[in-house]
């Protein structure tokens, strides 16, 4: 019998099958590498204490986020469900730019 996961990485992926535009984008192997590991929840990674101190915090993904004030900087409000790489994540295109100048500036 299987079990209903409960990690809500599946709820922040793409509602439709698609190639994920982080696959597409002009962005290095390494980068490209943590995108795709935090987009499966692999990021990041076994929590070990976070080098801020504050009250024993582990390197968890929510503590992380608040730890680097990730919302204020990439401008996302409070009340998103998700967190706020996945939703930029989300709002990437969904095909690779066609025209020359548009790719031009992903470059």
């Amino acid at each position: 019998m299987l079990t209903k996961p409960n990690n809500i990485r599946l709820a922040a992926c793409r509602l439709y099958i698609c190639i994920d535009p982080i696959l597409w984008l002009p962005i290095t192997t390494k980068e490209r590498s943590r995108v795709v590991r935090w987009r499966i929840g692999f990021l990041p990674g076994k929590p070990v204490s976070c080098w801020c101190h504050h009250d024993g915090a582990l390197t968890t993904t929510t503590h992380l986020i608040k730890c680097f004030h990730l919302r204020a900087i990439l401008e996302v409000p409070d009340t998103a469900t998700i967190d706020p790489i996945s939703l930029v994540l989300n709002k990437l295109p969904k095909k690779p730019p066609k025209e020359q100048r548009h790719q031009q500036y992903w470059n």
